[in-house]
């Protein structure tokens, strides 16, 4: 009998390795008494989201909440600016945003005809186009008069009628997932293959390939949304049997990585002379041995799982070597020493750091081109039907942190399939949108560059590059927002001559 219990331990070891090299990176156990905002974003609307739902997302208390140590998402039947439901939606996006790992939830499912809870990934930036060629990874999807089954999927492919998906269900009947329970339903996300599985038991497997002639999307940063819709497409509407309000209880997210997983995060882009703090997830019982590029120093943190470093004038790679009794990694993270405050100006790394949205049913492409103006890249959306208003199409960098009362500039290429279409920039507040400043531009069918000249009157600004005007293709290069008098003392910035006059807003950017 010893030789048979020795052999199984031998077989299992690997797998009790691997599972004990997951280590915790991001989790919302709710024990606050209301949701962390600094974790959760709201969704907030009732135009169907795509499925026909027939409920009006909300941010009320009444509809999520914290309370006892879990998160609630109340469903209630209810008149609401034209729905006739009311339920929750929220996600991490830009809060917590992974490319692999395990993730993992505790939930309690609610019941009833028409009632759909989902615990699911979206990409943050939608890098390989709309959906559903960026893809999309449903972790559970349950479908309240189904009481004993729940259902993983995944989503890709080319078009809304050129699309693919792998997925499986889960059962357990005659017993129920609304049984006031909490189940653990989970996703074990790698580079090549993802698993799902229910109270630990795997039920479907997509590895890459699997996907046929479409592009395997699963290779970017994708967040996390917790919702409960009501009605829709797949589940059909309440009926007489549907009893509300229903009520889906979360007890704990959470999202483990393998180390070589893990990423460094720090500020992308440091002017000359600055600081910037650089971190990784802390693993105990790991060392850390930090690099940085010439004329750099580390200031404070060597070996620790974060630094600070005062850069000089050269840009280069922070590395990291993380050491413990899973092995060894090394983590390299480029950073630009430049005045220009936005990461990735030219989508020279493709959409990191800046975030495509549309709104009121438009239809367009968003590409990452090899038409630019310098380097390799640039963005170019396709805009092909116009929603109600012109910002119903946009990309925005991220939000920006300015000194208030600075004089900013904000210089850019574009360029348009054919002359005289319509763009336009607007900055605002990032939550009450505020509008403090913007202006429109004509476009020509070649590379122009164009400017714009503010003083700050906010800390912080939402940069909404719009292109909802007309229908066509718009392309953007080479994105700088700068102080004034750093653009004027740094001339490589702009990627031709030009001098300065002045104009109504201030100063812009004429070429010679």
């Amino acid at each position: 009998m010893e030789k048979y219990i020795l052999f199984i331990a031998l077989v299992l070891s690997p797998l009790i390795i691997t599972a004990q090299c997951y280590h915790l990176v991001w989790s919302d156990e709710f024990d606050n008494t209301q949701l962390d905002e600094e974790k959760w974003s709201y969704q907030i609307g009732g135009s169907g989201w795509g499925n026909n739902e027939l409920q009006y997302y909300t941010d009320a208390p009444t509809n999520v909440f914290t309370s006892s140590g879990s998160l609630k998402i109340v469903a209630k039947e209810e008149n609401f600016n034209g729905n006739n439901y009311t339920s929750a939606r929220i996600r991490t996006i830009n809060k917590g945003d992974w490319t692999y790992g395990k993730m993992e939830a505790a939930i309690k499912l609610p019941e009833g005809q028409g009632i759909w809870p989902a615990f699911w990934m979206m990409p943050t930036a939608s890098i390989y186009g709309t959906w559903p060629k960026s893809g999309e990874l449903d972790i559970m999807e349950y479908l309240g008069h189904q009481t004993g089954t729940v259902y993983g999927t995944c989503h890709y492919g080319e078009s809304y009628s050129d699309k693919g998906s792998s997925g499986n269900s889960y059962n357990i009947s005659p017993s129920s997932f609304a049984d006031g329970n909490y189940h653990v339903f989970s996703m074990e996300w790698e580079p090549s293959q993802i698993r799902w599985y229910v109270d630990g038991i795997q039920y479907h497997v997509f590895n890459e390939g699997d996907q046929g002639s479409y592009v395997y999307p699963f290779n970017q940063d994708f967040h996390i949304i917790l919702n409960m819709a009501v009605g829709g497409n797949w589940p059909g509407a309440p009926d007489n049997s549907t009893v509300f309000p229903q009520t889906l209880e979360v007890d704990y997210v959470r999202v483990y990585q393998k180390q070589e997983d893990m990423k460094v995060v720090g500020e992308d882009t440091v002017i000359p002379g600055g600081a910037g703090t650089y971190s990784i997830t802390q693993i105990p019982g790991s060392t850390y041995q930090w690099n940085v590029p010439l004329g750099a120093e580390i200031i404070s943190g060597q070996g620790s799982h974060q630094i600070e470093v005062q850069w000089a004038g050269l840009s280069g790679n922070i590395e990291v070597d993380i050491i413990n009794s899973c092995g060894s990694v090394t983590h390299s993270f480029p950073v630009t020493v430049t005045y220009n405050q936005i990461v990735n100006p030219g989508f020279e790394s493709d959409w990191n750091h800046w975030y495509a949205d549309n709104f009121n049913g438009v239809q367009v492409n968003w590409n990452i081109s090899s038409d630019a103006n310098t380097g390799s890249k640039a963005m170019c959306v396709d805009v092909q039907t116009l929603g109600v208003n012109h910002w119903d199409i946009q990309i925005s960098p991220e939000n920006q942190e300015l000194i208030v009362g600075e004089k900013y500039t904000i210089t850019f290429y574009a360029k348009s399939d054919t002359p005289g279409k319509q763009m336009s920039i607007a900055l605002i507040h990032p939550t009450d949108y505020t509008y403090y400043t913007g202006t429109g531009y004509t476009l020509s069918d070649n590379w122009v560059m164009y400017t714009h000249t503010f003083k700050a009157v906010s800390s912080i600004v939402s940069i909404n590059i719009q292109f909802g005007h007309e229908t066509g293709t718009f392309c953007l290069d080479e994105f700088i927002l700068a102080k004034t008098t750093d653009l004027l003392a740094s001339p490589s910035l702009i990627k031709f001559p030009a001098i300065f006059n002045n104009s109504q807003n201030g100063i812009r950017l004429v070429p010679r």
